[in-house]
């Protein structure tokens, strides 16, 4: 047993081993889980140069899908045409909401392949050239789909929530200069792992949502963050 006098100290260095504690397993669970007082922004971007000049009208050319790996043990992981092709759209919409004169992919997608010509989904000088010419686009953007997974389950319960990830950059036309570069990658969480995260969803958190829907609410992220005043 302590003598009195040691008492207080005891009780002391007790309670500041609380809290240190107490901070060790606070900042245990921050560095597992994204939810933060702030959640961190849902479009990693880099801007290059990026200006309202630049999005007076934008093509948006056919998004091109990785394709999931078939490697033993992987996930999957990937996206296949269709995907791909609904992400850009999803991206074309986005801009068009949020004021930007757009030229769909449709129209760029007819416009080579009219001419015998397949779109050249990752090469930004020759799209750039093209839509500033068929166009007077100011601006392209090209997009890779890495990653188009749907949920397992409903919107009332899933076993796996859809997952996405694409990547998309802004190129000035017709120099193809790269102007502004941004990626989308989330899985949904539940609004218990991470409620102001969850929050941010369609649905505020309270149903799982479809790999469509996910694709949608990315791309309008996405299309934000570009047009955000600088």
């Amino acid at each position: 047993m302590a003598p009195p006098n040691e008492i207080p100290r005891l009780r002391t260095a007790r309670v500041a081993t609380g809290f240190a504690l107490l901070a060790l397993c606070l900042a245990a669970c921050e560095s597992r889980s994204p939810m933060r007082i702030r959640p961190g922004p849902v479009v990693a971007s880099q801007d290059r140069g990026l200006t309202a000049e630049a999005l007076r009208k934008v093509a948006v050319i056919p998004f091109y899908p990785m394709a999931p790996s078939t490697a033993p043990g992987s996930s999957g992981s990937g996206a296949h045409w269709d995907d791909a092709a609904q992400v850009s759209n999803f991206l074309s919409d986005a801009l068009a909401g949020q004021g930007v004169p757009v030229v769909p992919p449709h129209d760029v997608e007819v416009a080579f392949t009219a001419q015998g010509t397949p779109v050249p989904r990752l090469d930004p000088e020759t799209t750039a050239v093209r839509c500033a010419r068929d166009f007077a686009a100011t601006a392209v953007v090209l997009g890779r789909v890495l990653r188009y997974r749907e949920r397992e389950g409903s919107a009332a319960g899933s076993t796996r929530p859809a997952s996405i990830s694409f990547e998309v950059t802004v190129y000035e036309a017709p120099t193809a200069r790269r102007l502004w570069t941004g990626r989308f990658d989330e899985t949904q969480q539940s609004i218990t792992e991470a409620i102001l995260r969850a929050r941010q969803y369609p649905g505020g958190g309270t149903r799982w949502l479809s790999a469509a829907e996910f694709a949608r609410w990315g791309a309008d992220e996405v299309a934000k963050s570009i047009t955000a005043p600088r």
